[in-house]
C-alpha cells in the first residue's frame, strides 16, 4: 500500500503551537500597524513624525517594551518549528521531506510577492519563505547543534557593525540611513500623498519599499530570521514549543528572559534618549540593545504560554488564541487587507491621521475582530481559506 503525504488534520494538532501562533500573530500587529498607519521614518524612529511626548510617548516605550521584534521572533522560531513538524511528518508517510518543503515555500514566495508589492510593502512572508529554502534541509541536525548555528547568524548583522566601527564606516552608513531616519518635509509629504491617494498612486513608493527590503535580505533580515528559525527547530526537537518539557524549564527560561532581556531593552531606551535619538548612534549600537534583548523577552513569553497551556489555566483566552493560530496566514494577511483599507487611500485615507495612543487602542478592536472571526470561521471549516489554498497548492490536492 502507498501511503501518501497529507496536511495535518484539525484533530491532530498540537494546542501549544497553536496558542503561541495566535499569540504572535496578535501580537505583531502592535508593531505593524505603526508602519500602516505612519510615515515609514516612524516606526524606526520615534521622533520622525508626530510629537513624542505625553501619550504619544507612552505609546511608543509599551510598544517598544512589550513587542519591537518580540512577536516576531517568536513567530520566526515557530515557522522554523513547522519545518520538523512537516519534515517528520513527511518522512513518516515514506515521502520526500525536502521536495515538499521546496514547493511548500515556493508558493509562500509567491504569495509573500503579491503581498508586498500589492498590498503593503511590510511583507514578511516572501523573508520567511527564502530563508526557509535555505536551512529547510537542515532539519535533521540536533537541537544543540540547531542552537549553536542559529545563535551564529543571529550574530552576523552584530559583528558587521562592530567591523564597520575600525573599518571607518560609520559615516558612510550613517549618511546612508539619515534619509529613512530623519526624513526631509519634502520626503514626508510625498509618502503621505502616495498613499492617501488610490492604489494606483500608492504603486511606485510601495515598489520601491518592498525592493528595499528584498535588498536587505542578504545583509541583515536573513540572518536573524534564520538563526531564529534554526532555534525554532532546536526548541521544537526539545519540546518545549510543544509544552513536552518540565514546569522547571519553563519557569528558568521565563524567568532568565526575563531579567535579561527587559534591562537590557529598558538600557536601551535610556541610552538613545541621553544620544538624542542621534542616527550615528542608532545606526550602530542604539539598535543592539533591543536586538538581543528582544529574543531573550521572546523566550520568555514563549515559556510563559507553554506553562499555561501545561496547567490549564484561561482555558476560553487559550481557545481564542488557537483559532487565531489555526488560522494565522489568514489573520496576518487579513492585518493587512484591514489596515490598509482604513489607512490608505482607496479606503478611508487616514493615513498620518492617528497618533500612537488611539492606534494601540485600534490594534485592541482588530483583535477582537480577528479572535470572533476566527471561532466562527473553525465551527464550519477546518482550515482558514488562505491555509487551505496554500495546503492545496503544496500538496496538489483541492479536497481534504
Amino acid at each position: 500500500m502507498v501511503v501518501t503525504t497529507a496536511p495535518t488534520r484539525a484533530n491532530s494538532r498540537v494546542e501549544t503551537l497553536d496558542v503561541l501562533r495566535g499569540f504572535a500573530i496578535l501580537g505583531i500587529l502592535i508593531m505593524n500597524i505603526q508602519s500602516f498607519a505612519l510615515v515609514t521614518a516612524a516606526y524606526v524612529n520615534p521622533a520622525a513624525y508626530t510629537d513624542f511626548s505625553g501619550s504619544n510617548a507612552l505609546a511608543w516605550f509599551v510598544s517598544h517594551l512589550i513587542a519591537d521584534q518580540k512577536f516576531l521572533s517568536i513567530f520566526s522560531m515557530l515557522f522554523g518549528a513547522g519545518i520538523v513538524l512537516m519534515a517528520q511528518k513527511a518522512v513518516d508517510a515514506g515521502q520526500g521531506a525536502l521536495q515538499l518543503q521546496l514547493r511548500r515555500m515556493a508558493w509562500l514566495m509567491l504569495f509573500g510577492l503579491l503581498h508586498g508589492y500589492l498590498l503593503w510593502y511590510g511583507d514578511i512572508l516572501f523573508t520567511y519563505a527564502l530563508a526557509g529554502l535555505l536551512l529547510c534541509w537542515l532539519w535533521r541536525l540536533p537541537a544543540a547543534l540547531l542552537f549553536v548555528l542559529g545563535a551564529l547568524l543571529v550574530a552576523v548583522p552584530s559583528a558587521m557593525l562592530v567591523l564597520a566601527v575600525p573599518a571607518g564606516q560609520t559615516p558612510t552608513i550613517a549618511a546612508e540611513m539619515l534619509p529613512f531616519w530623519a526624513p526631509s518635509a519634502e520626503d514626508i509629504e510625498r509618502e503621505l500623498t502616495a498613499y492617501r491617494g488610490d492604489w494606483g498612486q500608492q504603486m511606485p513608493l510601495r515598489f520601491e519599499l518592498m525592493s528595499l527590503s528584498l535588498l536587505a535580505f542578504p545583509l541583515q533580515t536573513f540572518w536573524r530570521v534564520g538563526g531564529l528559525m534554526l532555534i525554532g527547530m532546536g526548541l521544537y526537537k526539545i519540546g518545549l514549543l510543544t509544552g513536552a518539557v518540565s514546569p522547571a524549564v519553563c519557569r528558568r527560561l521565563l524567568l532568565v528572559g526575563l531579567l535579561a532581556g527587559v534591562p537590557l531593552v529598558l538600557l536601551g531606551v535610556l541610552r538613545n534618549y541621553q544620544q538624542g535619538w542621534d542616527v550615528h548612534y542608532l545606526a550602530f549600537f542604539g539598535r543592539e540593545y533591543n536586538y538581543w534583548g528582544s529574543i531573550a523577552i521572546a523566550l520568555a513569553y514563549v515559556a510563559a504560554v507553554v506553562r499555561v497551556c501545561q496547567v490549564g489555566y484561561l482555558p476560553r483566552v487559550r481557545q481564542a488564541l488557537a483559532a487565531v493560530g489555526r488560522l494565522a496566514l489568514t489573520n496576518y494577511l487579513m492585518q493587512t487587507v484591514i489596515c490598509t483599507t482604513l489607512f490608505y487611500g482607496h479606503g478611508l485615507g487616514w493615513f498620518g491621521q492617528l497618533e500612537r495612543m488611539p492606534l494601540l487602542l485600534l490594534v485592541v478592536v482588530i483583535w477582537a475582530f480577528q479572535i470572533v472571526f476566527s471561532l466562527l470561521w473553525l465551527r464550519r471549516f477546518a482550515y482558514g481559506p488562505v491555509e487551505w489554498l496554500w495546503r492545496a497548492l503544496t500538496y496538489w490536492r483541492f479536497r481534504f
